[in-house]
């Protein structure tokens, strides 16, 4: 992914695709942080595609005292996966191109 100058729109352009997960860290109606996120959705450059994650007023708070190697029934589906299928794909997304990534020469 290279970064291109700014076009006749004064956006800048993206070569390649790119998918962003936008996840705000407020639950509350109003949120500047959720509105700074639905901003940054309508001016994403050309080839930057934004997805949205609205589901986090679902999930537990984070407690260390909690902290351990079982997920919170709130997390997972009855099959015992992730119960937020767009989120477990955007993951998968993210560890796909870090990995890709990762396998590139460096310099």
């Amino acid at each position: 992914m290279t970064s291109e100058p700014a076009d006749t729109t004064g956006r800048s352009t993206v070569s390649g695709q790119v998918r962003v997960l936008l996840v705000s860290g407020s639950t509350r109606r109003g949120s500047a942080n959720t509105a700074a996120l639905a901003t940054t959705a309508t001016v994403a450059p050309d080839g930057v595609t934004t997805v949205s994650y609205d589901g986090l007023a679902g999930l537990p708070a984070f407690n260390p005292d909690d902290d351990g190697d079982r997920l919170p029934a709130a997390a997972i589906g009855p099959d015992g996966t992730v119960t937020d299928p767009q989120v477990t794909a955007e993951i998968a997304r993210v560890w796909d191109a870090l990995l890709a990534h990762l396998g590139q020469p460096s310099g």
